[in-house]
């Protein structure tokens, strides 16, 4: 940390969450993304943030960050304490990469007082390269969400 920053304290309460048990090097296929859909609610998984952050970041797990009572809908929600930013720096309806104002790299990220105070960590996806910055945030909540109008607001926020 740098002189003068307080380090915030990290959480290692364990979070449930889907974590699929296959690790990937490079983003799922669509006859893997299949096979992955239809396996990764078959299992709760706890873990701490440290913990999560290993899975995700260096094992390149795919997580979902809802429990789910059977099938990947909304209407399965259990509960999620768990929420994560997608940063693709990505115009949504041409495709392109943005520029400027609307670029966000992972140095601008970490500098940011809010992700600062509050997100648990980063880590860069499969799509990630130098020239293309493509990232998420994770924030582990104090306690979980237990409907889709909690998580939908709580987005919001964010």
């Amino acid at each position: 940390m740098e002189k003068g920053h307080t380090e915030r304290k990290i959480r290692m309460d364990k979070i449930q969450l889907h974590i699929d048990s296959q690790p990937f090097t490079a983003k799922p296929q669509k006859e893997q993304a299949g096979k992955l859909t239809n396996r990764i609610t078959n299992a709760i998984t706890a873990v701490t943030p440290e913990e999560l952050a290993q899975l995700v970041g260096t094992e390149g797990r795919t997580m979902v960050l809802a429990t789910m009572n059977g099938k990947r809908t909304k209407l399965n929600m259990m509960q999620q304490q768990a929420l994560a930013l997608d940063f693709d720096n990505k115009d949504d309806d041409t495709g392109l990469k943005t520029e400027g104002f609307f670029y966000q790299t992972i140095q601008e990220t970490l500098e940011d007082e809010f992700i600062k105070q509050h997100a648990a960590f980063i880590y860069k996806t499969f799509s990630y390269t130098p020239e293309w910055e493509k990232f998420r945030v994770v924030f582990i909540l104090d306690k979980p969400l237990t409907t889709n109008e909690q998580v939908e607001g709580a987005y919001r926020y964010l």
